[in-house]
């Protein structure tokens, strides 16, 4: 996993992300004791915890993929709060994540041309700038289905409720992670959790 960090003015936040930018900006003029984690490429699940160790405060905002991701690594961690974003820790299942059969056709038949449809898709526009926006440092279409590969390969190994998530904010037009299948995670890990 590649973790970048950046410096914030009054917070600290773990974040994870979806491969939309492997090189994302430096805020400027920041103090060394507020920063904040991104976290991308999830081809392999080495994280150093000691990136997070020593901090009293720690949100955890995590999307898409990002709270497979996060739930992942960040099991037993002392987050204060962690909120997910149309994601589940579920990233390939039929009834609680991205249906497999899509899943494991995205990994399997991932080119150009469909790596662009899914750009269109996360972005709900066909906008030039921002397809470019998007495109700009990102992994190349080996890397992604290499990294689509390894996680259907690790997600049956990873606890889904490893990390207790104070709110999920589900999208009613994600194109990734369909909305009744988000509903169907968060009821089974609330009740589960007897939330």
């Amino acid at each position: 996993m590649q973790i970048q960090q950046f410096l914030l003015q009054s917070q600290d936040i773990f974040s994870d992300q979806y491969h939309t930018d492997k090189h994302p900006r430096h805020d400027q003029e920041r103090s060394e004791s507020d920063c904040r984690y991104e976290a991308a490429d999830y081809s392999d699940l080495d994280f150093d915890r000691q990136a997070i160790a020593g901090y009293d405060t720690i949100y955890l905002y995590a999307w898409s993929m990002g709270v497979w991701g996060a739930s992942s690594v960040l099991e037993n961690a002392d987050i204060t709060m962690a909120f997910a974003v149309n994601g589940t820790p579920f990233p390939a299942d039929d009834a609680r994540g991205i249906p497999v059969g899509i899943f494991q056709g995205t990994a399997e038949r991932l080119d150009e041309r469909n790596l662009l449809k899914f750009r269109k898709r996360i972005l709900g526009s066909s906008d030039a700038s921002m397809l470019s926006l998007i495109s700009q440092g990102s992994a190349s279409v080996a890397e992604l289905k290499e990294e689509l590969g390894a996680i259907l390969r690790m997600s049956p190994s990873i606890k889904s409720d490893s990390i207790r998530w104070r709110r999920a904010y589900i999208g009613n037009d994600d194109r990734i992670f369909p909305a009744e299948n988000q509903v169907n995670a968060w009821n089974e890990i609330s009740a589960r959790a007897g939330v």
